[in-house]
């Protein structure tokens, strides 16, 4: 398992011919696949996954190296891109199970190339959407706590923000008033030193007088 991949769990939803397929991913979630996968079409389920050994050989064929393909697998998946086209058929070799296909386009090309195929069996029993739907209701519950944990935080950090303002306030405050002492203390100390000047002249005029 490539260290650098993030294991997640996401739902996307394709038009396939105008046929809507969910597809709900679990991504890099274990040590041997770059993803697991359900699809939900009609009241059928397919499941299957997509080996790191499968990844490296489009990596190999479409010159990407693992992260890059990694990522753009990802993006397909996630229908981030409006480069990817995808198709889902069943096998004519094997009724119970179907390909789930990505394909990517070229700019300014109506070429298509490949991008990558998994293969899924029909799950027996089928699994209904019913578990997409829980699965999206738990994701938003955890998203509303997630917010919710975010606005108090928030909270939080703005009474901290409104004590430090009101601290440092006080201090602007403080500085001001010390600022104020400390020059009232340095008038008071060049007055007396220019009084002490002005006696000491006088001092030294009445000496010389007197020696005149």
């Amino acid at each position: 398992m490539n260290c650098s991949i993030v294991a997640e769990t996401f739902v996307t939803k394709f038009n396939i011919k105008e046929n809507y397929i969910y597809a709900k991913v679990h991504w890099a979630n274990n040590e041997t696949d770059l993803f697991c996968i359900q699809i939900f079409s009609s009241d059928r389920s397919w499941s299957g996954s997509f080996s790191y050994e499968q990844a490296k050989s489009f990596e190999e064929r479409l010159h990407e190296n693992r992260i890059e393909y990694s990522e753009n697998v990802k993006n397909a998946l996630k229908r981030n891109s409006d480069m990817f086209l995808y198709d889902f058929k069943q096998l004519e070799k094997n009724p119970c199970e179907s390909e789930f296909c990505w394909k990517k386009k070229f700019a300014d090309s109506t070429a298509l190339l490949v991008h990558g195929i998994v293969t899924v069996q029909w799950d027996v029993p089928t699994e209904s959407k019913d578990c997409i739907i829980d699965y999206l209701l738990k994701e938003n519950e955890m998203l509303q706590n997630t917010i919710e944990s975010l606005k108090r935080n928030n909270e939080t950090l703005n009474s901290e923000l409104d004590e430090c303002k009101s601290e440092f306030e006080k201090l602007i405050d403080i500085k001001d008033n010390l600022e104020t002492t400390l020059y009232g203390k340095f008038i008071q100390l060049l007055n007396s030193k220019k009084r002490r000047i002005q006696l000491l002249e006088e001092h030294v005029e009445t000496m010389e007088s007197k020696h005149s």
